[in-house]
């Protein structure tokens, strides 16, 4: 018997990376069979091609190995309404509107007045969704910000979620002035095993020029990240292609991230939710953000610049990969289907 597991993403917005098809091999050789669901919410077909064709996006990019490697339907019929709830939810189930419960976005719940109205991506699902039928036979299950995933009971979660809608900000891009880093802030941190020929640090918490975050429960609190830039070539020289982000300036325990330009890291915020009698998983959990290193200049003469993604709030232990359980238990009650 194979042991299959399952990950469900959506991106609400297009997204690309480069990927191995001989890592994923060697991962399936060893775990199993593994299926990957990822949905790009409206993104059309015909749009991305166009953007592959003009070279706006990767000709051997991410889409373009699933257009060029995969299987290809010349067209396919939606649900309607073609909306992002009713559609996802029916992609999650295998089944229609009329089973799910979900005819759209936002619609009417008969069993309240009648101004009033529900959201089609917390209400109740009607139909199994894919993560329950597989947990029920034993399969692990992953879900990435997947409409109808939202951690907010058993039924609305796989084994590990990343709850669709679940955040506690904003994303946002980062600029630091690479000539505000400075050598003799650099001597201040403690490397560890880290060996650089040259090194740079920004200048502290006085300048502007410091990464942080807001405390989504205390708008006057900042989290302070430090960055160093390291010339990991010993070449003679001073060209900086990767940089240190930590809390403490002292790598020998462990740090943030190293990223070099173009790359991602999770950035885990030292956080934890309040104490909240609805929600008390929340509390033992934590928060944290996907960054992405936008910019980085070698002689470090231009501006750094970085994406911090919307900070999410998770709970449970962490996968090995960062990816974090959100769970928000709900109690479920019954609902009557209306157009």
């Amino acid at each position: 018997m194979y042991r299959v597991g399952i990950l469900f993403i959506l991106f609400s917005s297009i997204l690309w990376s480069p990927f191995s098809n001989v890592h994923a091999q060697a991962q399936d050789t060893a775990s199993g069979t593994r299926t990957v669901l990822i949905a790009f919410d409206g993104a059309q077909p015909e749009v991305i091609e166009r953007l592959i064709r003009i070279g706006k996006l990767p000709r051997n990019g991410g889409f373009a190995r699933l257009i060029r490697e995969g299987t290809k339907a010349e067209g396919m019929t939606s649900v309607l309404p073609t909306v992002t709830a009713t559609n996802h939810i029916s992609i999650a189930t295998g089944a229609y509107p009329e089973r799910t419960n979900i005819p759209a976005n936002t619609f009417h719940d008969t069993e309240t007045p009648l101004t009033a109205t529900i959201s089609g991506f917390s209400a109740p699902i009607d139909a199994e969704t894919l993560w329950e039928a597989a947990k029920k036979q034993g399969k692990k299950v992953i879900t990435i910000a997947f409409a109808g995933a939202d951690g907010r009971g058993e039924d609305r979660r796989g084994n590990q979620t990343l709850g669709f809608g679940v955040r506690v900000g904003f994303s946002t891009v980062k600029l630091m002035d690479g000539t505000h880093f400075d050598a003799a802030s650099a001597n201040l941190w403690n490397l560890g095993g880290v060996a650089c020929e040259f090194k740079k640090a920004n200048l502290g918490t006085a300048t502007a020029n410091q990464v942080f975050f807001q405390n989504p429960f205390n708008s006057a609190e900042r989290i302070f990240v430090n960055v160093l830039a390291c010339d990991t070539i010993f070449d003679g020289k001073e060209r900086y292609d990767t940089a240190f982000f930590d809390f403490d300036k002292n790598l020998s325990n462990g740090f943030i991230a190293r990223m070099h330009e173009g790359y991602w890291a999770p950035f885990e915020l030292p956080l934890l939710a309040p104490p909240d009698p609805a929600f008390p998983d929340l509390a033992k959990g934590k928060i944290g953000s996907w960054v992405k290193l936008l910019k980085f200049d070698p002689a470090l003469a231009h501006s750094i610049s970085i994406w911090a993604t919307s900070p999410t709030m998770s709970a449970f232990r962490r996968l090995s990969w960062t990816i974090s359980t959100t769970l928000l238990a709900s109690g479920r009650r019954s609902r009557t289907f209306s157009t």
